[in-house]
């Protein structure tokens, strides 16, 4: 089961916002259709901060992207936080920078193969990976880049506890493999809270991440077989340099 459009198709799908030597801080590689990761410095650090400062954010992005487990300052939230810390220039703050353009590159990429991306008016692009990584791009700027729907496992546990299902569900999650644990935990939540959301069309509006409604593959052809179809396809198209 091939589920990885062309490259040709793929590449229609995003207009074009910057030129492959767009710069961004430390004169960091990002993807050609990017400029810039957020408006300054002061801004990525504020969005780190926001959506990855906790070792099971941490946890989740090592597993959706494995060349961080070489990264140290990827290592812990402690460790993060330590090179966020930095001033700008300072080589831990560097190989935050460094890898962080290489996620939303790994992420857009991705969104190509899979065409789960979407351009919308206002220069406003998209994009969700196979991890469940959601981007927003607007004007070549790099607006947003988080795990949709993602909740740490005390408001996990909270949640189900309300419920009155908590002993039930956390004794079946045990025994999940990693794959299943990001399927479950990570990709669904963001499909989900995708699929609540309305295709409202407003322009310029960076939050309508509805509008990936249009483009990503119908309920019953996003479970974990075909999750994991997605994404060795994916991979292969992006060792192949199709995207």
């Amino acid at each position: 089961m091939h589920l990885v459009h062309s490259a040709t198709q793929s590449h229609q799908a995003v207009e074009s916002t910057g030129s492959p030597s767009a710069r961004c801080f430390h004169s960091l590689v990002v993807p050609a259709q990017l400029t810039r990761l957020h408006r300054d410095h002061a801004s990525l650090v504020d969005h780190l901060e926001k959506h990855f400062m906790c070792d099971e954010a941490l946890d989740a992005l090592r597993f959706a992207y494995p060349f961080l487990h070489d990264v140290g300052e990827f290592s812990s939230s402690r460790s993060l936080i330590c090179a966020l810390r930095c001033p700008a220039s300072d080589e831990r703050s560097l190989a935050v920078q460094r890898s962080y353009a290489r996620i939303a590159k790994d992420t857009l990429d991705e969104a190509h193969a899979l065409q789960w991306i979407v351009n919308l008016r206002d220069r406003v692009t998209i994009g969700l990976s196979s991890s469940g990584m959601l981007a927003v791009v607007q004007k070549g700027v790099l607006c947003t880049m988080f795990f949709a729907g993602f909740e740490t496992r005390e408001a996990r546990r909270n949640r189900l506890g309300r419920q009155g299902t908590e002993r039930g569900v956390l004794a079946r999650e045990s025994a999940w493999t990693a794959d299943e644990s990001h399927f479950e935990r990570v990709f669904k939540p963001a499909v989900q809270l995708i699929r609540s959301m309305p295709d409202d069309r407003v322009v310029g509006a960076h939050s309508q991440y509805g509008a990936l409604n249009r483009v990503l593959p119908e309920s019953r052809r996003m479970k974990l077989t075909h999750w994991l179809q997605y994404r060795a396809d994916a991979r292969a198209a992006a060792q192949e340099g199709t995207v």
